[in-house]
């Protein structure tokens, strides 16, 4: 064996590629109005590949946001209550994508879908409801934060500030037009429903005839009765005139 003879190594190059930390993001803004107020979402990175998450769901520009040429600043004009949790991406590595802490937005929004729930139907705006009756009357509304609520009845404001109002006998000075009043203080939105509270059918003709009532063909006929009485009265006045005078005249001569 011949020791002199130099050895073939074969070497195999090895590439080390340097992983990217975590990439951290920042926003200028953590509480926002919706469809008011604009947010805008930093990527810090060395990292030149950045993708956009908003809900969890990757995103691009759109007409309600930008991301920047370098792709490192995202840019939501239009803020909506669905974009909660924002998310940056890098990868410096195929396959081996880095993604940052989720960065959470309070986004506040409403009052909408006003709705009311009463104890009685209403139809057409209107509460039937019987004189003694308990009515209970409830506004709902989507909202955040949770609204304040206002009553108003017949225009003027009531001194009760939440969402259910309790009639427990209804009274006739309770009747007529009631507004419930959704009103989010951070918005600075508000929406109103309202409804009148009308005494039930029933109820209406039993105290309509209890009271002074006479029908279509009755009045006919007491218009008739009267005017024949004015006539009759009339004539009566005449004769007595006409006799009065033919009286005098006699004495005369």
């Amino acid at each position: 064996m011949d020791l002199s003879r130099p050895r073939c190594r074969h070497w195999r190059e090895l590439v080390l590629l340097e992983l990217e930390n975590k990439p951290d993001i920042w926003a200028n803004a953590s509480s926002v109005v919706e469809y008011m107020d604009p947010v805008a979402a930093i990527c810090y990175t060395n990292a030149t590949n950045v993708n956009w998450y908003v809900e969890y769901t990757q995103v691009s520009s759109n007409d309600r946001m930008t991301i920047s040429p370098d792709l490192k600043t995202l840019i939501i004009h239009r803020v909506s209550r669905y974009d909660k949790t924002l998310q940056c991406e890098t990868e410096s590595i195929p396959e081996f994508p880095w993604r940052s802490k989720p960065l959470s937005l309070s986004v506040d929004y409403g009052p909408d879908n006003v709705q009311l729930r009463t104890s009685h139907s209403i139809l057409n705006g209107i509460l039937s409801a019987e004189i003694g009756s308990q009515v209970h009357m409830e506004c709902n509304a989507i909202s955040r934060p949770s609204p304040k609520y206002h009553w108003t009845h017949n225009g003027s404001l009531l001194s009760l500030s939440g969402a259910k109002i309790i009639l427990p006998s209804l009274a006739w000075e309770q009747m007529g037009r009631y507004r419930c009043i959704v009103e989010n203080p951070m918005t600075q939105l508000a929406m109103y429903r309202e409804f009148q509270i009308q005494v039930h059918r029933s109820d209406h003709s039993h105290v309509v005839n209890r009271g002074f009532y006479i029908s279509g063909a009755k009045v006919v006929w007491l218009i008739v009765i009267t005017v024949l009485s004015s006539v009759y009265l009339c004539g009566i006045l005449i004769y007595m005139l006409i006799s009065h005078l033919s009286t005098r005249r006699q004495r005369g001569t």
